[in-house]
């Protein structure tokens, strides 16, 4: 018997929610945004604060055990924005049924004396990694433990002051960041797709902020074979269930660097829903269920970029959102430097050309917000 609903809850539940209506699941949502395309396919939309890459725990909570006595039956789709704090999890878990890695999982691979430990003990290629600071040159980063997005990374300086508690060094590898998108039940996984990674590239002070992506062709079958087999060991040493993504870099030398896994639904998972829902499948497999084979593929190339503010930017109510955009904000809403205002999609044949139409398509949002900034 299904739930008499679903509550997606992440830093941005848009991307979750589309899939969920695409498999004619009810759902409701809260996240960060509350923007224009989320309230159009959720029951109900409830925008919640999120700082230091986590959620308020006493307003998360309080939020969730008035909706869960609101819509009794409610079961819970964690999604973005609780690698940082686990335990939040299973603070949600005794309100209500969770679908999704429990705290415990989280823990395993966001921690990173346990993850990269793990990688050792399996043979899996990775950069070299510490909880100690060393001082050793400007090959190092220094990354926030379950930060997400980017911008908690630095390149390591002994000129300048390290950030605050609970970060961990990991030595820079030169290459393309890309992302493996798997389904696992907990004891197997398929690989689903493979994407390319993008930097935001207008932040000098966040250089690793992220961008934006773009799928990949189906690669050779000696590396699909390799990166499933390092994604199996991976679930059934950890228990990982559901949508979840493995990113890693290529380097120069062609060779893999494991970086980390995201167990949830990451960004890139909408660059490969081709046929069905992939939130259907999420759920499914959080159960045990597997699909017997991957989704349909298409021939078309996939991406997307994020859109930042420049500066601080008012979103006027006769703005014309092209169809190409998606997590278009309300009428109204004030949005910062560097926040996100919208994400800019396009397909096609060639990476290339799809590159350049994403940006293209970013002067021209960019051009009309700075227009009504103007008149205002």
């Amino acid at each position: 018997m299904l739930p008499a609903s679903y509550l997606i809850i992440a830093q941005s539940g848009r991307a979750l929610a589309a899939s969920a209506t695409r498999g004619n699941y009810p759902i409701h949502v809260m996240d960060c945004f509350a923007d224009m395309d989320t309230c159009a396919e959720a029951l109900s939309v409830e925008q919640v604060p999120f700082t230091d890459h986590c959620f308020d725990k006493d307003f998360l909570t309080n939020a969730i055990k008035k909706r869960c006595l609101e819509q009794p039956g409610m079961q819970l789709v964690p999604g973005s924005g609780f690698e940082r704090k686990p335990a939040l999890l299973r603070t949600l878990s005794d309100l209500a049924p969770c679908i999704g890695n429990p705290a415990d999982v989280v823990h395993k691979v966001k921690d990173p004396d346990c993850f990269f430990g793990l990688l050792d003990e399996l043979g899996i290629p990775h950069p070299l990694t510490t909880t100690r600071y060393r001082n050793t040159g400007h090959n190092w980063l220094c990354k926030m433990t379950g930060g997400m997005g980017g911008d908690h990374i630095v390149r390591l300086d002994k000129n300048k002051a390290l950030p605050g508690s609970r970060v961990y060094f990991q030595q820079c590898i030169e290459g393309e960041s890309c992302s493996a998108l798997f389904l696992a039940d907990g004891k197997r996984a398929q690989v689903l797709g493979f994407s390319k990674l993008w930097h935001a590239d207008d932040f000098i002070e966040t250089p690793f902020k992220y961008g934006g992506a773009i799928s990949l062709a189906a690669p050779a079958e000696a590396f699909n074979k390799w990166m499933s087999d390092v994604i199996n060991k991976l679930v059934v040493t950890t228990g990982l269930k559901g949508l979840c993504g493995l990113d890693y870099v290529l380097d120069r030398q062609q060779q893999v660097n494991v970086i980390e896994i995201n167990p949830r639904p990451p960004a890139t998972f909408e660059l490969h829903e081709r046929g069905r829902s992939l939130f259907s499948a999420h759920i499914q497999a959080c159960h045990g269920e597997l699909p017997e084979q991957n989704p349909a593929h298409d021939d078309h190339v996939h991406a997307y970029i994020i859109l930042y503010a420049r500066q601080t930017l008012y979103i006027p109510a006769q703005m014309k959102w092209p169809s190409w955009t998606s997590d278009r904000p309300r009428p109204g809403r004030k949005i910062s430097f560097a926040e996100p205002v919208c994400t800019i999609t396009a397909s096609g044949q060639e990476q290339a050309k799809i590159k350049k139409l994403l940006y293209d398509r970013r002067l021209v949002v960019e051009a009309e917000l700075l227009r009504w900034q103007d008149a205002a």
